[in-house]
């Protein structure tokens, strides 16, 4: 289909989702690092394993052409789509344990800022997933 809208939206959902799982990855080691609001939670362990394996899959998947590897394109994706709701769900709950329903701005600086990195990280696993719900739509075309 060389006239598709679509023919480079599998290049730039997997492009996108391997630059924000890099971005993941840091802020997850980033919350880890620091032992105040979330560190226990185990929202930034399954966050840093996710943006692991995707940062090991997505290239290869980038790399190959998808008409040889459709179904294990599929699986891959697949995966990557539970593990990120799984990031995303888990973030969510520390979140909402932590805050309980209040704002950031209730904490000092430094439990501020880890407090802001938690929204970016339930942000960053949310649209990742989203991503990935949409990717074996533009690999099927």
């Amino acid at each position: 289909m060389a006239g598709s809208p679509f023919r480079y939206h599998r290049y730039i959902s997997l492009g996108v989702s391997i630059v924000l799982g890099i971005v993941m990855l840091g802020l997850c080691a980033h919350v880890r690092s620091k032992p105040s609001l979330g560190s226990n939670c185990g929202f930034d362990i399954m966050g840093m394993v996710t943006a692991a394996l995707t940062l090991l899959m997505l290239p290869i998947m980038l790399v190959f052409t998808r008409s040889i590897f459709l179904l294990a394109e599929l699986v891959v994706l697949c995966l990557m789509w539970i593990l990120w709701v799984v990031s995303a769900a888990l973030a969510i709950e520390a979140r909402q344990d932590v805050l309980d329903g209040r704002s950031c701005n209730i904490f000092h600086e430094s439990a501020r800022t880890t407090c802001h990195e938690m929204i970016a990280i339930e942000t960053i696993s949310v649209f990742i997933f989203v991503t990935c719900t949409y990717s074996p739509n533009s690999s099927l075309s």
